[in-house]
């Protein structure tokens, strides 16, 4: 008996009395095995991972004594074995078949398993579910809230059973240096302090997982060291997850992580990464609290464990409780076009937690240039691109050239290696093409498009452009600068090179030096002018006006996105947006002297007489002006930038009047007074200059005092002063008799007030 057993008469009275159940029970407790038996057939398990689907097919067949596909079997993607009482299919297979039969003809329930992961495909079917209520829904979890769950499902009863996990002890072994490395290390202490049982070591991805298989090898030759991810064939998931005699270590992805009971496990080994779908690449993250709580419990299935944990307990604090639901993060193309292929306005649908707007945005923005919708209407294109069990991009690569091998292939995420590459090519898909576990997903979509000639490695790489519109990006060197933004490194593996424009067809998002990286796994070389014949209405062609010395050029640019494709130059004739350029570049430079001069001299008036109601030009007022001079130019020498004062309208008149650009000096003639903006009027000359004048200058009808720099012969200042008779009579008689000393040659009147001789006032300057 498991502990889930007793709640079966709970759960069937629930589901007579509501449409709606949910159950919360831990690992190992049986909920995926058990419940389904209980309900009158037909009944579809929901399950998020193929591998699940078919163990949990497999075990619940075998203990009803018949063979998968009988009473009981599974539907994953490309391998149907559905059985006639109970199925356990995988998302995508649901909402396929929901979109077809909405209300599931012939079915009586539907289980949603491993709830708390708010996978995408598991929340459509239960928005599609809910719009059929003589349908009966079981939506179980481990580690979900149940209570709020239930709340959003309109007050859906909630049951609850205890598990039986053994004692788990956590180790925390936070460390550094290549992962690899840490797990070798800590694979030693398991070993070391468990001498029976298996290890299994979670791992963010088959990369990784290759990377401490080799050094596992080597370092462990008594134990099997297996791999276990969702790119293996179904045989080499069955090695890693049935019983055998000898200790294994199990490198698995999260696909471990629930539904799948391994046998003897007695020390699990976590990273704490897993990579997980955000927007249109993968991400490594580290995982939230309930996905390190269930890989913990493996190790506690069926007897007592230890969980060795690659990071402090205070890093385990502080993650997130949940992983966010992948409806705020994936990219929804797919989903949106099923929809609109059975004329479901997703917006309307009754969401546990609606999608947000910008993504479906972003996804009708990308089925759009798929060509399978125009003005947000389902084409055509899009209907046969809808038909195939596949990403709406790979069904554009379907219609586009007919590759049923090829779109089979990228259906699957590649283990692709790390080492560089030694050949080159002009498309990593196209080179890693020959796969034998694909010719059974190539021959199913086969079925659906129709036996098509195949295509020439030109069509090829075209359809490649035609499913991925949206990342297109140039070459330079170990880097592909995409169209619509961001950049990647290239991936040494890689066998792209030479060449100019790609598509990217893989993009995973890594930890690197610095930080989190875009990486660019695998290309695909394109011509320039497959862009032209497909995407020539997103082609833009512009005019970009540039100043280089001193003069406007035109830069003609064509773009697909941010991406030139051509480029031309020539210098600029008078238009608008030549104009302009002058005008920022003149923006930017100091104003001619002159202007300043005028402007200043205008404040000073301003601001000591405020009744004469003068004020200071706008800063848009002299922008304007500047403006008008640029008009019909194209080089800056002949911007008449003299005339801006005039441009200005500046009251002249007034101005020379209440304050003069210049007085005239006794020994000298014409002096320019200098106004700025922040300080005084000033005027410099020699002290000789001044001689015979007893007062100094004002300005503004006598309320500012011109300051005086009276200059030595050598042009430095003996005195700056606006009270000219107070110097001459307190001070000048010092500096007389030592600027006398100094410069003899020079004249030194005793009384400076008196006008100095003709001859002696033209002397030494």
């Amino acid at each position: 008996m498991l502990p889930v057993d007793l709640l079966k008469s709970d759960l069937l009275t629930a589901l007579h009395e509501s449409p709606i159940v949910v159950v919360q029970a831990p690992p190992g407790s049986g909920k995926t095995t058990r419940v389904p038996l209980w309900l009158e057939g037909p009944v579809i398990v929901l399950e998020p991972r193929r591998l699940a689907a078919r163990w949990a097919a497999r075990y619940v067949a075998g203990q009803l004594g018949q063979a998968v596909g009988e009473e009981v079997g599974y539907q994953v993607r490309f391998d149907n074995q559905a059985g006639r009482r109970i199925t356990y299919a995988t998302e995508g297979i649901l909402t396929r078949r929901l979109l077809d039969d909405p209300g599931l003809t012939g079915i009586q329930a539907v289980l949603l398993d491993e709830f708390h992961e708010r996978h995408l495909h598991a929340e459509v079917a239960l928005a599609l579910i809910r719009r059929h209520p003589d349908l009966k829904l079981v939506l179980m979890s481990a580690t979900l809230d149940a209570e709020d769950l239930a709340s959003s499902l309109g007050g859906a009863p909630v049951l609850r059973c205890e598990g039986r996990l053994h004692p788990v002890e956590t180790v925390y072994l936070e460390s550094s240096g290549p992962l690899e490395e840490q797990v070798t290390r800590a694979l030693e202490r398991a070993i070391r302090e468990q001498d029976q049982g298996h290890v299994l070591v979670f791992l963010p991805g088959a990369a990784e997982i290759r990377r401490c298989r080799e050094l596992a090898e080597h370092r462990f030759p008594s134990f099997r060291v297996l791999p276990l991810h969702g790119d293996l064939s179904p045989e080499e998931q069955d090695e890693a997850v049935q019983p055998g005699e000898q200790r294994k270590i199990i490198l698995s992805t999260n696909v471990a992580e629930t539904s799948v009971t391994i046998e003897g496990v007695s020390a699990v080994i976590d990273s704490g990464l897993a990579r997980v779908a955000v927007g249109r690449s993968l991400r490594l993250e580290r995982i939230a609290r309930s996905s390190a709580d269930q890989r913990a419990g493996r190790a506690g299935r069926t007897g007592p464990g230890r969980c060795y944990r690659l990071y402090s307990q205070r890093d385990y604090a502080g993650r997130p409780a949940q992983l966010e639901p992948e409806i705020r993060r994936l990219e929804l193309s797919q989903v949106v076009l099923e929809l609109e292929r059975m004329g479901v306005v997703p917006e309307e649908l009754p969401w546990l937690e609606p999608p947000p707007p910008e993504s479906l945005k972003t996804a009708r923005e990308l089925l759009t240039r798929l060509g399978a919708l125009h003005e947000e209407r389902i084409t055509e294109l899009g209907k046969r691109i809808a038909s195939y069990p596949v990403h709406p991009r790979l069904g554009r690569l379907i219609e586009a050239c007919g590759d049923y091998r090829l779109a089979a292939m990228l259906s699957e995420r590649q283990d692709r290696t790390d080492e560089p590459a030694r050949l080159r090519g002009p498309s990593d898909p196209l080179h890693h093409l020959p796969r034998a576990q694909v010719q059974k997903a190539a021959r199913q979509l086969e079925q659906i498009g129709g036996r098509r000639p195949q295509p020439s490695e030109k069509e090829q790489l075209r359809s490649l452009l035609l499913a991925f519109p949206d990342r297109v990006g140039r070459l330079r060197g170990g880097e592909v600068v995409l169209a619509f933004g961001q950049s990647a490194r290239v991936a040494e593996s890689s066998v792209v090179g030479g060449v100019d424009l790609v598509v990217v067809v893989e993009l995973d998002e890594r930890f690197e030096p610095g930080g989190k990286k875009l990486l660019a796994r695998s290309l695909s070389a394109i011509q320039s002018d497959w862009l032209y014949e497909h995407f020539f209405d997103e082609l833009q062609e512009v005019s970009e006006c540039s100043l280089v010395d001193g003069r406007v050029e035109e830069r003609r640019l064509v773009r697909y996105g941010q991406l030139v494709l051509e480029e031309s130059r020539r210098a600029a004739p008078p238009s608008a947006e030549a104009s302009e350029v002058l005008y920022r570049a003149l923006r930017r430079r100091e104003l001619p002297q002159e202007v300043h001069n005028q402007l200043a001299r205008l404040a000073t008036v301003a601001r000591a007489l405020p009744e004469e109601g003068l004020e200071l030009p706008s800063q848009e007022a002299i922008d304007r002006a500047l403006r008008r001079l640029c008009e019909g130019r194209t080089r800056l020498e002949d911007v008449p930038l003299f005339a801006l004062v005039g441009e200005l309208g500046l009251p002249q008149n007034r101005l020379d009047q209440l304050a003069p650009n210049s007085v005239s000096l006794p020994g000298r003639g014409r002096v320019k007074i200098h106004y700025e903006s922040d300080r005084a009027p000033w005027l410099a000359s020699r002290l000789q200059d001044f001689c015979g004048l007893k007062q100094g200058f004002t300005v503004a009808r006598g309320r500012v005092a011109v300051v005086l720099h009276l200059l030595a012969p050598n042009q430095r200042p003996v005195q700056l002063t606006t009270d000219l008779a107070g110097f001459w009579e307190r001070t000048y008689p010092s500096v007389r008799r030592e600027l006398s000393r100094r410069y003899p040659r020079h004249p030194w009147p005793e009384d400076p007030t008196a006008p100095l001789p003709p001859r002696e006032a033209r002397g030494r300057r």
